[in-house]
C-alpha cells in the first residue's frame, strides 16, 4: 500500500472521529440528561458504536503500518455500516475520505 493511501485511511479516521465527536455533542445550554434521551439518544449511540465498530480494525493497523490490513474486508464492513446508517442520512462527510479511497 502506498503512503498516500495509508494517509487517506487516516484522514478516514479522523474524519469519523469529527462524526462521533459530533453525535455526542451537548449544548452548553443543556443538560446531558435533557439533550440526549429517549429515541435520539438510542439512535445516536447506535451510530457511534457501529462507526466504531467498522474502523476499530483499521486504527489497529494504521498503528501497525497496515501490515495484514485486509481491504477487501473493510469494504465489506463498510457496506454493512452504511445499510445500517445510509449515508444520504449519516456522517455524510465521511463520503469524502470513502470516494478519495475508491479512486
Amino acid at each position: 500500500m502506498t503512503e498516500e493511501r495509508k494517509n487517506l485511511y487516516r484522514k478516514l479516521l479522523y474524519t469519523a472521529m469529527l462524526e462521533m465527536r459530533g453525535q455526542s455533542f451537548w449544548p452548553d445550554n443543556l443538560s446531558h440528561s435533557q439533550n440526549l434521551q429517549g429515541h435520539g439518544r438510542s439512535i445516536a449511540l447506535e451510530f457511534i458504536y457501529s462507526l466504531t465498530d467498522w474502523l476499530h480494525n483499521l486504527a489497529l493497523h494504521s498503528s501497525q503500518g497496515f501490515e495484514k490490513f485486509d481491504e477487501n474486508w473493510f469494504w465489506q464492513d463498510y457496506q454493512i455500516f452504511r445499510e445500517q446508517f445510509p449515508s444520504d442520512k449519516w456522517a455524510p462527510f465521511l463520503e469524502g475520505a470513502v470516494n478519495q479511497l475508491k479512486k
